[in-house]
This record gives C-alpha cells, structure tokens and sequence, in this order.
C-alpha cells in the first residue's frame, strides 16, 4: 500500500531495477538485493513504520555485572558473572522477576529518534544518510 500511495517511490524502485535487469525477464537473485539499495530502503522503512512485531516482551531473571574472568557454561568464552536483584535503567527499578516491555511500534516513532516519524521517507535509510 506505501508504494500505492507513493507513485514517485514506486517509480524511484522501477528505475532501480530497470537499470539492474534492462529488458531481461530473468529472476533475481540473492546477489542482486546488494544492488538495489532503493529497495532496501524502501523495505526498511516500510518496517521501521509497520514492524512485523509490534511489541517484544521479557521476564528480568537475573541483572549481570561482568568482571574478571570464568568460564561460561557451554562457551569457550571467559566471563565473570555477579549477579544483583535488581537494576536501575534510567532511574525505573527493575527487579529480578520483573517483565521488560519493548513497543517497538512506538520507538519507530519516536519524534526524539526521527524525524517526520510518521511520513514514509525512504531515504533516511539510503548509505550516507543518519
């Protein structure tokens, strides 16, 4: 529906692959995504506005603090873990047993992190753009 109500995107994606594939009917292939960064853009903003999960959620088991080093289990990999009951974020308290919530749908569209959040601008997510 986004390149339905954009006719200039829509045309932007066309040019992108006209000028990859030319004339040929052939399929696209892996390789041929790396070329089309309009594309991508265009399906990374259609995401960042319509995230396929909308919301993440966690129960809090247990907050971390790495120092020195011991080895995991299942890991080849040295930390060392002391282990507290619960952690301050950003001054919220978040005890052990705990749930953390992510509504990701509000974060991409956070006017803090986007600019114009709620328009459908691709090129935000084009290389060299931040």
């Amino acid at each position: 529906m986004l390149l339905a109500n954009h006719p200039e995107v829509q045309d932007r994606c066309f040019e992108e692959q006209r000028a990859l594939f030319g004339n040929s009917v052939a399929d696209a292939e892996v390789e041929h995504l790396s070329k089309m960064p309009y594309l991508e853009a265009v399906v990374k903003e259609s995401l960042r506005l319509y995230p396929s999960v909308a919301v993440v959620g966690r129960k809090i088991r247990f907050t971390r603090v790495h120092s020195n080093l011991q080895k995991w289990p299942n890991s080849r990999q040295e930390k060392k873990c002391n282990f507290r009951e619960e952690d301050v974020v950003d001054g919220a308290r978040l005890p052990v047993g705990s749930s953390a919530v992510c509504f990701i749908h509000l974060l991409h569209r956070n006017p803090e992190v986007w600019s114009e959040p709620d328009r459908f601008i691709p090129e935000r997510f084009l290389p060299g753009n931040k």
